[in-house]
């Protein structure tokens, strides 16, 4: 069975042939959480900014070379640590159990019946309209590589529709068994109330060893289809109907009606409508991707871009295998009308507290640490392509899930600077990448795209 290696991987090879900082590097480290000093290295060179301290909080605004000639241009937002304890806490992946997934439907369903979804959901009717729109759209087209795109569309939703039940045939109404809930892998229920469907409820429990995957999803009826592949640059963002702050209260009310803590927003997206016929976005967004993640004592995991690897490498005949795995979040969709869908994926549970007070380095520490990282990291440019430009646009101070030795389904949060930014990679879906995280308990490198 074919296993995924991660950058982790690669990246320890790579350590190996380039000179190192000062202090080795250690990659995910579980083993013990000292009170260690950080890597050390030569202060920046041809510093071009300084750090100041706005109303809104730190910035830093600087750029230079590294001693081995890599260009950093810093121009982030500090998120500095909170006042008060910083711990360390182990936590366990875990399913949705019946009951939570119970206690959630009787808030998601509103009165609406629980069907099982048919075999064939779309009708004869449904495609019918698709091959209409789909043969305008052909009418209006001049693009070559567009109207093949159409006209295999065209094919496709013309051999749906011949293989498609009418609608009169289609029972929508079967109830659903909610026995099933903990016994099945895979669960789909549609809400439907006065003979109309006016929602949907999907779970997921995928545990073989390629890639464990817990996940609920709710999504109302009616649901637009949108899209979030628009660089945030775009003027167009600015033109949304709704502010992010609206579309974080009513995302966070969302939570509090099915009883959900502990979490806290932490990154959004721009969404546009695209209609996915003629691969057309609308010229106006629409919706916020709102990320929620898990918080230790107020500090949540920051988001970003990742790999399907996150949390996979190595072989299974290795000491240090694990299968992939994606760390908890929850994802939900706010448009005019309110919450349009809601994931949650691989959900943790608190198992023990490792340190209830863990000593951190400071910013300046581990700005130190950055640099001397980044400075073997980037300096080969056949490695990271041909510009080695670290560009940092934010700074923050959280925790991020570390793999614990010999466990497939344990992990530590810890305390990690983030220095989030941009590169060729991560702007290929606009969005904000980790390009280096620092083990705040001992300064030592955790990973690096």
């Amino acid at each position: 069975m074919k296993r995924i290696i991660p950058v982790l991987l690669s990246l320890c090879l790579f350590l190996a042939c380039v000179p190192t900082p000062e202090e080795e590097p250690i990659i995910n480290r579980t083993d013990a959480y000292e009170n260690v000093g950080a890597a050390t290295a030569d202060g920046p060179q041809n510093v071009t900014g300084e750090a100041n301290e706005p109303s809104g909080g730190l910035r830093i605004d600087e750029e230079y070379t590294t001693p081995r000639g890599v260009p950093v241009k810093i121009h982030a937002d500090v998120t500095a640590p909170m006042p008060g304890n910083i711990p360390i806490v182990r936590v366990e992946t875990c399913t949705f159990s019946k009951e939570q997934i119970l206690a959630w439907i009787d808030v998601l369903a509103e009165g609406a019946s629980l069907c099982e979804q048919p075999k064939d959901p779309f009708s004869r009717e449904y495609y019918a309209g698709c091959v209409k729109n789909t043969q305008e759209a052909i009418e209006g087209e001049t693009d070559p590589n567009e109207l093949d795109y159409l006209e295999g569309t065209l094919q496709y939703y013309i051999d749906a529709y011949n293989n498609a039940k009418p609608e009169s045939e289609i029972n929508r109404d079967k109830p659903f068994d909610v026995n099933k809930i903990g016994k099945k892998n895979y669960l789909n229920i549609v809400l439907r109330k006065d003979g109309e469907t006016v929602g949907s409820i999907q779970t997921m429990q995928e545990t073989g060893d390629d890639f464990p995957r817990y996940v609920f999803e709710y999504a109302p009826a009616g649901q637009q289809t949108y899209t979030g592949d628009v660089d945030p640059s775009d003027p167009r963002t600015e033109q949304m109907p709704f502010s992010e702050q609206e579309a974080v209260e009513k995302a966070t009310a969302f939570l509090a009606r099915l009883g959900i803590t502990g979490m806290r927003h932490v990154y959004s997206e721009i969404m546009f409508r695209h209609n996915m016929v003629v691969h057309q976005i609308e010229e106006h967004p629409g919706a916020y991707r709102l990320f929620f993640t898990r918080t230790v004592n107020g500090m949540p995991k920051p988001h970003y871009w990742i790999k399907a690897w996150q949390m996979g490498y190595s072989e299974p005949d290795k000491q240090e295998y694990r299968p992939t795995w994606t760390p908890e979040y929850i994802d939900l969709l706010v448009d005019a009308q309110g919450v349009r869908s809601f994931r949650w994926q691989n959900p943790v549970v608190v198992s023990e507290i490792v340190n209830e007070n863990a000593s951190v380095i400071s910013l300046d520490e581990a700005r130190k640490a950055f640099d001397s990282y980044i400075d073997v990291l980037r300096s080969a440019g056949e490695y990271f392509g041909d510009d080695p430009t670290v560009e940092i646009t934010e700074i923050i101070f959280g925790y991020e899930f570390v793999p614990v030795r010999d466990s497939l389904s344990t992990f530590d949060l810890v305390p990690c600077w983030f220095f989030m930014g941009y590169d060729a990679e991560s702007n290929l879906f606009h969005t904000r990448g980790a390009q280096l995280i620092l083990n705040a308990a001992d300064g030592k490198l955790l990973q690096s795209n």
